[in-house]
């Protein structure tokens, strides 16, 4: 992968205004990791362009003046001829200042490499007034006498810079969080905000990237969208609505615009009032009107974010037709979701939009969005594989394998993940959670299984064991059944671990088995954790215990449990936190809260571990210090059934879906209804996956 950086630097003020340019290889600033890839000026520094060369009529006499070119590609729908006119004048600059020879090189250079060498990235790092002009209409000169758009080669991306940079940018994460906002839901007589957030959440579910998608559809107040932001703490944020350049006032101010109850507006002061506090997106995507318009007493949108340290902003710099706009989010994230960086998932939006409607290359929607970046393209949001091995987990599959992902609880995913794997830096993780519910039927169990997948995505060693079975079980088989049994051999989290590093632990069970004395059981505990460490390397362990109990199944005794797997090996947990005996090792226990205590009638074991593991402590207000973290599944979410519908429809669109829809939208009105129900449509929903195209 190279960088080229081609900066444009003002050599004379107005009135005579002159630039010159040079172009640079290797991203600014950044520390290089070995000659090669240290920042050289390759071009430039010694011809200067004018402001009268940048403005002067074309040879046909067309004008070319900055008010033109702004009216042009802020107000003219389909192009006259000027737009392919701006392109060709902007790179006879960059020809009159000796860089686009050297630029023309480094792209030859990289046309020339195998596919898998490939990668070039340019920045344009523009000044005041220059950065006016639309650059995304820039133009290659080609073999055949004419010209092609720069900003719609994949091959070689283009992108805006701003500095100062952010040198030595490093993408930290493995799932990428995605905040989706509406401004209002109803965007015009025929297009509602929910369409674009629908079409988003489709293009993630099917991927195969390790992702979390959420919504946040038109806030009531900018307390409740600013409280949603840092609650999800999203690396992307993507904002759908209006927005508008207020220029009613001084200075002129962008504004976007909520329409909910109340209508009220997020100006470009109160958001970077919030970034400067608060949670900061690596890449926020305004799929708004003006959001990246520059105006001249106005501060530039994009600017405004990047300065506090948001990597990178999408916006468009004109009126967008709101249909272009969701036509954009499809094939920008569609891009994303395949893994292309965030300039060549640009390259690729721009290019589809050139190539719809009729004369779609000659109208300017194509170049309206802007990207703007502070570091490397590469390092501001990089989408990763999801495990793919989990669809085929003799535990687990049943969540991945089947049409449709009902159990897609993606809050409850993000919070599950962030108490072992925490978002904020520096964040203590929690050595345990207890996922809880107040009944049963709420989807624990297969919250559980999808969740593993973020957890294997993230580098942690996953173990899985329950208390229940068919036969007698004892703390000894759950052991084992964390060190893996042969029976789940195509299961990441229950494949016996290979390697020696298991095998005293191999040894002290048979003895422990043969003779279970307090000798014997702490020989195989103590082996158990001594395994553990050799296994884990330098990744976290998460041991699940998945079922406390099960109907006409037998369980590990209450007595044996607290003994055992309680006493030995779950409150050390919390208790020892620095015995490097359990360093690295993490629980996740699944029960129900039954509430037996308050009734009078006997307690069961789960409610015992709850208790020992778990301070009475707010959950709002626990540390990791406390104990084991509580969280609590929820009921169905009935408010959210369109949502989770989609999910398990697969985002099967048609006569008989809608059908499907209808009968679950009357079965949930049953106050004794629960998602498992869901499975009597399970058969009809695959046919119609097998029969769609």
């Amino acid at each position: 992968m190279r960088h080229v950086v081609l900066r444009i630097r003002e050599s004379a003020p107005a009135p005579d205004r002159a630039w010159t340019a040079e172009l640079w290889s290797g991203f600014p600033g950044a520390i290089a990791a070995n000659a090669a890839e240290a920042a050289t000026r390759l071009a430039g520094g010694q011809s200067a362009f004018t402001e009268q060369d940048l403005v002067a009529d074309t040879a046909a006499g067309r004008r070319l003046d900055r008010a033109t070119v702004l009216s042009k590609i802020r107000e003219q729908e389909l192009d006259d001829g000027v737009f392919a006119d701006i392109g060709n004048r902007l790179h006879a600059l960059l020809e009159k200042a000796g860089v686009a020879a050297a630029l023309n090189a480094c792209r030859s250079e990289d046309d020339a490499k195998p596919p898998n060498e490939r990668g070039l990235h340019i920045y344009v790092d523009l000044p005041p007034f220059v950065a006016d002009w639309p650059w995304e209409l820039l133009r290659w000169p080609n073999a055949v006498g004419g010209s092609d758009a720069a900003f719609v080669i994949e091959r070689h991306p283009i992108v805006r810079l701003v500095t100062p940079v952010l040198p030595n940018l490093r993408w930290p994460d493995i799932t990428v969080r995605i905040l989706l906002v509406s401004g209002q839901e109803d965007l015009d007589a025929e297009n509602k905000a929910s369409t674009e957030l629908r079409l988003i959440r489709k293009i993630f579910h099917k991927s195969p990237m390790s992702v979390l998608v959420e919504e946040c559809e038109a806030p009531a107040t900018i307390g409740q969208l600013e409280e949603r932001i840092n609650e999800v703490a999203p690396h992307v944020l993507h904002f759908i609505g209006h927005g508008d350049l207020d220029d009613s006032q001084e200075p002129a101010e962008f504004k976007l615009q909520f329409r909910g109850a109340a209508p009220w507006e997020w100006s470009i002061e109160q958001i970077r009032q919030f970034l400067q506090n608060n949670w900061r997106p690596r890449l926020i995507v305004l799929n708004a009107c003006h959001s990246a318009q520059l105006h001249e007493t106005a501060t530039p949108v994009a600017d405004a974010q990047l300065d506090l340290g948001v990597s990178a902003v999408v916006g468009s710099q004109a009126t967008v037709q709101i249909g272009d706009a969701r036509r954009f989010s499809e094939l920008f994230y569609t891009a994303l979701a395949a893994g292309v960086p965030i300039d060549g998932a640009m390259a690729k939006a721009r290019y589809g939009l050139s190539r719809e409607r009729d004369s779609g290359n000659r109208r300017r929607h194509w170049a309206l969005p802007v990207l703007t970046v502070r570091g490397a393209v590469d390092q501001v949001v990089r989408f990763t594989r999801a495990t793919a091995s989990m669809t085929a987990c003799e535990i687990a599959r049943e969540v991945y394998a089947r049409p449709g992902r009902f159990v897609n609880r993606t809050a409850d995913r993000r919070s599950l993940l962030a108490a072992f794997h925490p978002i904020q830096p520096g964040a203590q993780p929690f050595r345990g959670v207890i996922l809880q519910s107040e009944g049963s039927d709420v989807g624990k169990d297969w919250l559980m299984k999808r969740s593993v997948r973020d957890f294997l995505d993230n580098g942690f060693l996953v173990r899985h064991a329950t208390l229940v079975g068919l036969e007698k079980r004892t703390s000894l088989d759950v052991l084992q059944e964390w060190r893996g049994l042969p029976r789940f051999a195509s299961s990441p989290i229950g494949a016996p671990i290979q390697g020696s590093h298991f095998a005293e632990f191999d040894e002290a069970i048979v003895r422990a088995r043969q003779q279970p004395d307090s000798t014997n059981m702490e020989d195989v505990f103590r082996a158990f954790k001594s395994g553990m460490q050799k296994a884990r390397g330098q990744r976290d362990v998460l041991l699940i215990l998945a079922r406390f109990r099960f109907p006409q199944r037998q369980s590990v005794t209450s007595r044996d449990f607290g003994e055992f797997l309680l006493g030995k090996l779950l409150l050390p947990l919390v208790e020892e936190p620095d015995n490097p005996e359990i360093a690295g090792l993490h629980a996740l226990l699944i029960v129900r809260h039954l509430k037996g205590l308050e009734s009078g009638e006997p307690s069961d074991f789960d409610e015992y571990a709850l208790q020992r593991l778990s301070a009475e402590v707010e959950e709002r207000n626990r540390v990791p210090a406390e104990g084991f973290r509580r969280l609590k599944v929820s009921e169905f979410s009935r408010e959210h059934l369109e949502h989770h519908f989609d999910e398990f429809s697969e985002f099967i669109d048609g006569p008989a879906v809608d059908g499907l829809r209808m009968y679950i939208r009357a079965v949930v009105n049953d106050p004794l209804w629960r998602p498992r129900e869901l499975n009597r449509v399970q058969d009809q929903i695959a046919e119609l996956s097998r029969q769609r195209p």
